[in-house]
């Protein structure tokens, strides 16, 4: 009976060695991969104990340097956009030739397919440049349109669920 009861043990320290082996094998991959660059790798165990803390220190980790890195990242856009804006307008006297450098750069670094560029003279805002577009409203009046609007609340507007009979007609043209 003996024997029994320590081939029994035996077999039971065997399976949860093997559990365990497996356990941390799985947390290693994760590690891998976080340290690899993919922050939305995770270890699914779950269970209460120590690997199971582990596990969950480790995916706490992860998602800390993923917060920690795509904030980096977006700091660096900013400040090579920064740098270009400053470099496209540095010297520049002209005021259409300087908004021209600002439309070239800001929709190059943006990959935007059309912009416009509108000074304000104390309410009426005066086309200046444009990007890609050459029927652009050449002036329009704070809180005047959508554009007007825009310029009067200082965010832009999101326009949404429309009747199917209204147009709408833009410097990007008409639907």
């Amino acid at each position: 009976r003996d024997m029994e009861e320590r081939l029994r043990k035996q077999k039971e320290d065997e399976e949860k060695y093997i559990e365990t082996s497996n356990r941390i094998t799985v947390m290693e991959g994760v590690t891998q991969k976080v340290a690899e660059g993919d922050y939305n790798a995770r270890s699914t165990d779950s269970k209460d104990d120590d690997l199971g803390r582990i596990s969950k220190a480790l995916n706490k980790m992860a998602i800390s340097l993923g917060t920690n890195f795509t904030t980096l990242e977006n700091k660096a856009w900013l400040q090579e956009g920064s740098v270009k804006i400053a470099d496209a307008i540095r010297g520049e006297r002209d005021i259409k030739q300087l908004t021209e450098n600002l439309l070239s750069c800001i929709t190059t670094y943006l990959h935007a397919p059309i912009a416009t560029f509108y000074i304000n003279n104390t309410g009426l805002f005066a086309l200046s440049s444009s990007y890609s577009i050459s029927n652009a409203p050449k002036q329009f009046m704070l809180g005047d349109g959508l554009m007007g609007q825009a310029a009067k609340n200082k965010k832009i507007s999101v326009v949404t669920e429309l009747p199917s009979d209204f147009r709408i007609s833009s410097a990007g043209g008409n639907t």
